[in-house]
């Protein structure tokens, strides 16, 4: 005798009376092939919407022997549904494909399987439209980490969004998407893009919105020498939220120095690591040289290396070698006439951090060799933009 909750139950029943009992059915171990014996049954082309709806709840079965037979029957499905049903059924159609991407995430070769039916997709999507299928590749390309294939997806100039991209969907497209941009050190669209997905409209504060929020702290140390601002609804939450608060003490003492925000990063080294910005904070020591640097060059147009090593109390030929390190990286714009350094009034620019990503150890060394010596006492701004002999 079958049991109250076996398939046979529901097989040969209309599609109102299958969409409320599929979901309290549990299967034996067999469960993939008892879910096709109702595929069988409810064909795409007779009843559309439970067919998807028995694809979704298939999607518990997966294991790595039917992933490719899935992804065939999704496809498969698209393909042969009517346009009229597709557009209201997309949303189910997305909630499948979004349990099939969560399971491949394991390891990048089941991500192989998925990605060309996800492309397959986005090729139905209208040039400049922004779909769900984005968000989902964003995801796919950063796990497989093909950051550079994945530039495409935040160069393109978007001019609207398909349904059903909703906003958690949109905060998934932009935090990966931005992920993508650090990776390719692009700061700066990787800044714009964390922002955005930080203050994208949403009901609740979602595990990518906060995510956006602890890189974004950190790179607005480094690229505008300042904290991020904290809308009212994430304070809140940020001063409850414990994995946060490392972020927020590195933020706050910004201003005691360097020696302070290292303390920090080191203290909260754990935690940070854990989440994957552990060189990227270190990255906001690298700043404080370019901070420094900034305030010589706008203090003096030309000033001689022994003079300059008298006030910042550092040794004139090892001074020197220091600051042709930085020029020669094209870090600072300088120039040597003898024994006098001449500043080029030009700000340290965006891209030329991005040299910080593949020289973090040696500007570390030149950090710590030089940290002591780069600030310009108040009483010198007086002698802005004149030469010293």
């Amino acid at each position: 005798m079958s049991s109250s909750n076996d398939l046979s139950n529901v097989l040969n029943k209309n599609q109102s009376t299958l969409f409320k009992e599929i979901k309290g059915l549990t299967f034996s171990p067999k469960t993939y092939e008892k879910y096709n014996e109702l595929l069988e049954q409810y064909t795409i082309s007779g009843y559309p919407s439970s067919h998807l709806l028995i694809l979704k709840e298939q999607t518990r079965t997966l294991n790595d022997k039917n992933l490719t037979k899935m992804i065939s029957s999704l496809k498969n499905y698209y393909e042969n549904i009517s346009p009229s049903m597709k557009k209201s059924l997309e949303p189910i159609f997305l909630e499948t494909l979004q349990s099939i991407e969560r399971f491949c995430q394991r390891q990048c070769s089941l991500l192989d399987k998925l990605t060309d039916l996800v492309c397959f997709l986005l090729n139905k999507v209208p040039c400049g439209v922004l779909s769900p299928y984005h968000a989902l590749l964003a995801h796919i390309l950063f796990a497989k980490k093909e950051y550079e294939h994945g530039q495409v997806l935040y160069l393109t100039k978007y001019h609207k969004v398909q349904q059903p991209m909703n906003s958690f969907t949109l905060q998934l497209f932009l935090y990966y998407s931005g992920c993508i941009a650090l990776y390719n050190h692009d700061l700066q669209s990787a800044y714009f893009l964390f922002d955005q997905c930080i203050t994208t409209p949403s009901k609740e504060i979602t595990p990518q919105c906060i995510a956006a929020w602890k890189k974004e702290s950190l790179l607005s140390l480094i690229l505008n020498y300042s904290p991020y601002p904290i809308s009212r609804q994430l304070n809140y939450f940020t001063n409850l939220y414990r994995p946060v608060l490392a972020y927020k003490e590195i933020q706050e003492n910004f201003i005691n120095g360097p020696e302070k925000v290292k303390f920090l990063i080191e203290t909260f080294s754990l935690v940070l690591k854990q989440d994957g910005n552990l060189g990227l904070a270190k990255q906001i020591l690298v700043s404080y040289i370019y901070l420094g640097i900034n305030k010589v060059s706008k203090a003096f147009n030309s000033i001689m290396i022994e003079t300059l090593a008298k006030r910042i109390h550092y040794e004139k030929n090892q001074l020197k070698v220091q600051l042709n390190k930085l020029i020669q990286k094209g870090l600072i714009k300088a120039q040597f006439d003898g024994d006098i350094i001449i500043f080029e009034e030009v700000k340290v620019k965006d891209q030329e951090l991005v040299g910080l990503l593949f020289q973090l150890k040696e500007c570390e060394q030149i950090y710590e060799e030089m940290k002591h010596h780069l600030t310009i006492r108040e009483e010198e701004k007086g002698n802005l933009k004149e030469p010293i002999n």
